[in-house]
Order: C-alpha cells, then structure tokens, then sequence
C-alpha cells in the first residue's frame, strides 16, 4: 500500500519507486499539545513506510523557524530522528518562510540540491491547523512551478474543524 499518489503503484521489482517525500509539520502555538503529538506520529509512520518503499524523507517542523531532517536510513538515523521529532517549538507560524525553505534555499544548498530538486515524482505534505496568513505571490508561484514539475501537495487539516480554513483552498 502506498502513502501518496505518486507513490510506485506497481510491485514489480526495477520500478521507480518514487521521489522524495516532504513532511511540513506546523509547529507554532496553535498546535502545542495533541494536535502537534498526533502530527509528528504520522511523520514517524510515514518514515517507516518511506523506508520501506526506499523513498527518502524530509520532514520539516516550522513556525517562525524552520528546522528539517533529511531521513534516508531509517535504521541508521532512527535515535537522531526521534529526538528531531522530539523537539517542540512555539511561537506564530510563516508558511512563506517554509515554502521559501523548500523551494528556495533547499535547492540551493548543495548537499541536498539532488533531493531537492527531483520534484517530478516528489510528493509534499503538510499537517497544520490552517491558520495561515497571507501566501505571497511568490511563493504561490514557488509552489504552482514545483506542481509544473510533478510534484504532488496534499493538506492535512488537525485540530479545531471551526478554525479558519481560507487556507485550505489553497490546495
């Protein structure tokens, strides 16, 4: 069974088995307590069958900052991973600072270029309460070019169902 769409539907052997998979995890206040617990678990789920499909993992906690795990051996990075999950962050959350994250300053950075830029089979989730601000037209440019390329953007809506959802048609 596979996570995303994008995911290799086939389990013939040689088959692409799909890009890399980004994991946004909305850290600010609004989601301290449950909602930010039940995220991360889904994170550690979707690592574990990443894994499993040999697709490398990029989970990314942001609210005024941005932090990431690059995850490509579970088995090997697992304690560092737990930990990364571990951490719990607060504050307001900026979604032009974790596109701008993902589909700027990632790519540029050479040791992760490669990763970064194989949008075409890529697949992107992002798990938030949706009480976002204002998206630039920048970065909505960001994201319509990395959905140009084949990469895939799910959202994944946690807490409040009364919560402003003016985000949400941004998917």
């Amino acid at each position: 069974s596979t996570v995303f769409s994008s995911a290799s539907s086939s389990t013939e052997k040689g088959e692409d088995p799909g890009g890399p998979i980004y994991v946004c995890i909305d850290t600010s206040s609004s989601m301290s307590g449950d909602p930010e617990a039940a995220a991360k678990k889904l994170a550690l789920a979707i690592a574990i069958i990443a894994q499993s499909e040999k697709r490398p993992l990029c989970v990314v906690n942001y609210s005024f900052t941005v932090s990431f795990f690059m995850l490509t051996d579970f088995q090997r990075q697992k304690k560092s991973f737990l930990t990364f999950l571990s951490n719990s962050y607060s504050g307001g959350n900026d979604e032009n600072r974790l596109f701008r994250f993902v589909f700027t300053l990632l790519p540029q950075a050479p040791k992760y270029r490669e990763f970064a830029q194989n949008f075409r089979s890529a697949d992107m989730l992002i798990i938030s309460d949706y009480q976002w601000g204002f998206i630039s037209e920048k970065n909505l440019e960001l994201v319509n070019r990395a959905r140009r390329k084949g990469m895939k953007i799910y959202g994944l809506h946690i807490g409040n169902v009364h919560s402003n959802h003016s985000a949400l048609q941004f998917f």
